[in-house]
């Protein structure tokens, strides 16, 4: 989770790089699809009541005495079944657009160091 800028959350399986502005959070696995979308509906909270005037910034302090209450465990076990596969598509559409992305960058290369024009 970012702490300064656009105050965003992005989950992350596996192995990857942070900055110092970033909050990396280690969940159980039952409560991880239920967190992140809990933190995702309270950052226009968080970015309202930043302490800073041009760059939103979150603090440690500020996150680490919030409360979220979590549901029962047959709710929760319900939710993250639905939760899992919408998280799955984002995951591969995420790799299609990040190879999509590559692809037009490198095209783009091309037709500058070579000076060509598109009708």
């Amino acid at each position: 989770m970012s702490s300064a800028g656009e105050l965003c959350v992005k989950y992350c399986l596996g192995k990857f790089d942070v900055m110092s502005q970033v909050y990396v959070l280690s969940l159980k696995p039952n409560y991880i699809y239920w967190l992140f979308e809990k933190i995702n509906y309270l950052l226009p909270f968080f970015r309202k009541t930043s302490n800073s005037t041009t760059i939103p910034r979150l603090g440690m302090e500020k996150f680490k005495n919030f409360e979220i209450f979590l549901p029962p465990n047959n709710l929760l076990n319900l939710f993250n079944k639905f939760a899992e596969s919408i998280q799955k598509q984002i995951d591969c559409l995420s790799k299609q657009v990040n190879k999509f992305q590559i692809i037009k960058n490198e095209l783009i290369e091309r037709i500058y160091s070579q000076n060509l024009e598109i009708n």
